[in-house]
């Protein structure tokens, strides 16, 4: 399913998927407080073994009426499992915004993000990395520091960085992937300096309602 559009949208939201019930709750955190046309959520399926996390995402994205058009699916066997790295790395080459996200399957966008994101975004002199803030599980909001990038002090939802594939990191297959591709992208900008520390939570990862 792919949405017909005159010009790339604004955003990419990149949502790899093991096919969790929360799917639909995500999709529409980021697309019902999107203009239309200026957001895209591309969803990966992690189908290793398993074809059923694709058929449910499909379920669920078929639940979203007319939301639905800005939704892009795919499906990856990348031969293992490793917490959703390999798919997000397919959605990123699928990836058609100029400004690129990611979202876990069982996170949310909080009331506003949207319009930080694109506020942040029309601030910047020339396009570059930015790192918002998020609530953990645990109820911690991350970044904890601003200029401060390390592991277990940041993680998926916080960054927001350019399309632009020559600048972008790699993830690793470990649980701390994300962390791994925040560093590796920032260190393709220059270092950590490169980025703008932007104190707007705009996700809440697995909320408990």
């Amino acid at each position: 399913m792919v949405a017909s559009r005159a010009a790339p949208p604004l955003l990419s939201v990149v949502i790899p998927t093991i096919g969790r019930a929360t799917l639909s709750r995500t999709l529409r955190s980021i697309l019902e407080q999107a203009p239309p046309d200026e957001v895209e959520c591309v969803v990966v399926a992690d189908v290793h073994g398993d074809r059923a996390p694709l058929a449910e995402a499909w379920r669920q994205v078929g639940e979203l009426g007319m939301l639905a058009g800005a939704v892009r699916m795919s499906a990856l066997d990348a031969g293992y499992h490793d917490w959703g790295g390999a798919q997000t790395t397919a959605g990123l080459a699928l990836a058609r915004g100029r400004f690129l996200m990611r979202c876990d399957d069982d996170d949310i966008w909080t009331p506003g993000a949207f319009a930080a994101i694109a506020g942040a975004i029309d601030l910047l002199p020339v396009p570059g990395p930015l790192l918002f803030r998020f609530v953990t599980p645990g109820g911690q909001v991350l970044w904890d520091q601003p200029g401060v990038v390390a592991e277990g002090r940041i993680g998926t939802p916080c960054w927001c960085f350019p399309n632009i594939p020559a600048l972008l990191g790699a993830h690793s297959c470990r649980y701390e992937a994300d962390y791994d591709f925040i560093r590796s992208t920032l260190d393709r900008w220059g270092g950590t300096d490169a980025a703008r520390f932007i104190d707007t939570v705009i996700a809440i990862a697995r909320p408990a309602a």
